[in-house]
């Protein structure tokens, strides 16, 4: 599950509802785990919930694209808010507007957007 999920990052609900279902299926593998709860068994072997491990790797990678560990990114790849309000910091992101479903549901986007 962990496998390429920089790459692909579903975005429709079927296939998180999916995943999910899988990960809840896995969980059951283990014998004294069967009886309980998803979430006592998420706890016991020390996992997260699959919407969660999205949402910290697309905060992980847009950390790596903000403080350019990938070097063959454009530099405005990323707008940051340039406003002289009395609320922010230079490192704030500006959302950027998206007119394309692919690109509303690229990775930075959401990120940026949660």
């Amino acid at each position: 599950m962990e496998y390429a999920n920089t790459i692909w990052n579903p975005y429709f609900q079927k296939d998180i509802n999916m995943l999910e279902k899988i990960q809840r299926s896995v969980t059951r593998i283990p014998r004294q785990l069967r009886g309980l709860t998803y979430e006592d068994r998420l706890s016991y072997l020390n996992l997260i919930t699959h919407q969660q491990r999205r949402m910290r790797g697309n905060l992980i990678e847009l950390y790596k694209i903000a403080s350019n560990k990938y070097p063959s990114l454009p530099d405005n790849f990323l707008m940051f808010n340039n406003s002289n309000l009395t609320r922010g910091h230079l490192s704030k992101l500006a959302k950027q507007r998206c007119n394309k479903k692919p690109r509303t549901n690229f990775r930075v986007s959401l990120a940026n957007n949660d």
